[in-house]
């Protein structure tokens, strides 16, 4: 057998401090005191100095990244929403009404309902302080339904005709509701 230089008879690695190879007992008592050695250099001061810097990093991200105005900016409109309910009207033989509004509003939604049991259609009209005003309509509204409806916006009305029940939820202010039922009623008088 060829022996290298460093290396013992049986290929083990001579240790200089011992002037031969180590036995399988000391690599591991040198093992085991390396992990201690450097456990004790693991303390409670280095983890908090961390949790310190890891927050540090987290405050300054949240406070560099650009974020989009507080209010919602609504992209899309339905350009002749009152044509597209008349269009639903016609497909459900019901006498839908979409309401004239004041120029800066819009509507970005025009719906049939998905409420079980009950056939509605809805209108999301976003105002010119772009709050939102919803109108949900029905020729089958019940108690339990009209519940419901109401139950989801911060302001409300229910607009109960003879063949129609009109339901208006949403988070304008009273004036904004108050315009838009008073163009219902219009509508609805025609």
């Amino acid at each position: 057998m060829t022996r290298y230089p460093g290396r013992d008879e049986h290929g083990r690695p001579i240790v200089a401090e011992l002037g031969r190879a180590e036995t399988p007992w000391e690599t591991a008592d040198r093992k085991a005191a390396a992990s201690a050695e450097r456990r004790s250099g693991m303390n409670a001061l280095n983890l908090v100095i961390a949790v310190a810097a890891s927050l540090g990093v987290a405050m300054l991200l949240v406070m560099v990244v650009v974020r989009p105005d507080a209010q919602p900016q609504y992209h899309y409109a339905i350009d002749d929403y009152a044509a597209v309910t008349a269009d639903a009207a016609e497909q459900r033989g019901v006498g839908y009404v979409a309401p004239a509004v004041p120029e800066d509003w819009f509507v970005n939604t025009a719906e049939f309902g998905t409420d079980p049991g009950v056939d509605s259609w809805r209108l999301v009209f976003i105002t010119g302080d772009q709050h939102r005003l919803e109108v949900i309509q029905s020729t089958e509204a019940n108690p339990t339904w009209l519940a419901q409806v109401t139950e989801t916006g911060t302001v409300s009305t229910v607009i109960d005709d003879s063949e129609l029940t009109v339901v208006i939820v949403g988070t304008a202010s009273d004036d904004e509701l108050g315009v838009l039922s008073d163009a219902l009623m219009e509508e609805l008088n025609a």
